[in-house]
């Protein structure tokens, strides 16, 4: 199903007489029916509007509309006066909210916390937390992973080389993310959360990882997510070998 959104009536309202705005005589106008009433065809979200705009700006007489040019040609804001007095329609929202599922919402909110029960497993690594994380003196918390004693990882060095070696080769041809990538890495070894190991071996997990790039985002572009799902030659990743503790984060509820 197709839906339209009206976000306003046509502007203007009415005809304008453009006769009496000299400012704008001669100039190419990004929409040369602006004096006509007609549907709005685009927004421009003013995040962007640094990229459109430009710094010519002219300014009228009393009652008349500045005129700014744009990338698109110039563009007219402001107030207008009008002899005409058409009445004001505006689109109205309205929202039937149910008062009872609300009201029963906000005294869950307001409610003592429950006590909570844990399962043994969950005790259980409650325990193993409280009885094995420390602080280093740098202020960082250090915690012990809780291995299950029934779930046997494999060989995973092989899979987390050839990873790294498509990595190289995806962003041979992208110069911006292939230098973001390679300061995302240096700053693990800077903080260190990674360091060079002095030999190789089979034992123990490597955890492979790849980048999410995100071109439309306008802070961080790119972004290295390492993936603790990858299989062994066991058929366990180093997931499904942890155990999984107690809930922390409290619910969310929707009003």
């Amino acid at each position: 199903m197709n839906a339209t959104l009206l976000v306003t009536n046509d502007l203007p309202t009415e005809t304008l007489n453009v006769s009496n705005w000299p400012h704008i005589q001669g100039l190419f106008l990004a929409d040369p029916q602006s004096a006509k009433p007609s549907r709005i065809d685009i927004l421009v979200g003013m995040d962007v509007m640094d990229r459109f705009i430009c710094t010519e700006l002219r300014k009228g007489p009393t009652g008349a509309p500045m005129a700014q040019r744009t990338v698109f040609g110039w563009t007219l804001f402001g107030s207008v006066d009008s002899c005409a007095s058409l009445a004001l329609r505006l689109p109205s929202l309205h929202c039937d909210v149910h008062l009872d599922r609300a009201l029963a919402k906000l005294w869950e909110l307001e409610e003592l916390p429950q006590k909570t029960h844990l399962t043994l497993e969950e005790c259980f690594c409650e325990s193993h937390f409280d009885s094995t994380h420390k602080r280093t003196p740098d202020g960082r918390f250090v915690v012990e992973l809780l291995l299950k004693p029934n779930v046997s990882l494999g060989e995973s060095r092989n899979f987390a080389i050839r990873n790294p070696l498509r990595i190289e080769r995806r962003l041979a041809g992208n110069y911006d993310f292939r230098l973001c990538y390679n300061e995302f890495m240096q700053g693990l070894i800077e903080m260190g959360h990674m360091e060079m190991v002095s030999e190789t071996t089979t034992e123990g997990y490597y955890m492979p990882h790849h980048p999410i790039i995100k071109e439309s985002s306008v802070t961080t572009k790119l972004r290295v997510v390492f993936n603790a799902s990858a299989k062994t030659t066991t058929g366990n990743s180093l997931n499904d070998a942890l155990f999984v503790g107690p809930q922390l984060q409290q619910d969310l509820y929707l009003m």
